[in-house]
């Protein structure tokens, strides 16, 4: 979580600590100090206030983690979201098989976005797909997470959430990513409370 912010002034090179993790979230850093700088700020006093930020629910947020398990939690729900997302897990963790869940948002975003969801998905070991979260719209014909789940090489299928959670019991992922902004935030919760049982019974 550590980043070399350079610029011209009295302060070139400056190191600084981030309170949560992210190459994206690095950048946002970045312009954060370089608008402070421009607005006449002390840089180096104001990049030590950045690794007390410890970010907002639902972005990058871990919600559980222990010696063999860790679990994050993203609101992702466009390609670039995603790819973002992905990418910095596994920098963070490149030995490690990467495990994500996502449910598409609206029938409308999938059918525009198919091709980019497959390639941001593809960056997943293993892709577990959940069916579109439609919000306000009506399906639209031959737009499903199933025709999303033929374009994704890592995808091991389309599930519902009682389904993930049976696999998890079953088998669960060293690395879980929780991606999406539909009701699958009613996830994380009983989610970290089934790793939580887990490292009580290993």
């Amino acid at each position: 979580n550590r980043f070399i912010f350079a610029w011209q002034g009295p302060s070139e090179g400056l190191k600084v600590m981030l309170g949560i993790p992210g190459e994206h979230n690095a950048e946002n850093a970045t312009a954060v100090l370089a608008v402070l700088d421009k607005l006449k700020f002390e840089v180096a006093k104001s990049s030590k206030k950045i690794a007390f930020f410890k970010g907002v629910k639902r972005r990058f947020e871990k919600i559980f983690e222990s010696k063999t398990h860790i679990v994050f939690d993203d609101y992702a729900h466009h390609p670039t979201e995603l790819k973002a997302f992905i990418s910095s897990v596994k920098k963070m963790y490149p030995t490690a098989k990467i495990t994500g869940i996502f449910q598409p948002h609206l029938f409308s975003r999938t059918r525009d976005f198919m091709d980019g969801f497959a390639e941001s998905l593809n960056l997943l070991d293993d892709c577990w797909l959940m069916d579109i979260y439609p919000a306000r719209e009506k399906p639209i014909e031959g737009i499903s997470s199933s025709v999303l789940s033929q374009k994704i090489s890592s995808c091991s299928g389309v599930f519902s959430q009682e389904e993930i959670l049976e696999k998890i019991k079953q088998n669960a992922p060293a690395v879980l990513l929780i991606m999406g902004a539909g009701d699958i935030d009613r996830l994380p919760k009983p989610i970290s409370e089934l790793y939580e049982n887990i490292q009580v019974t290993a």
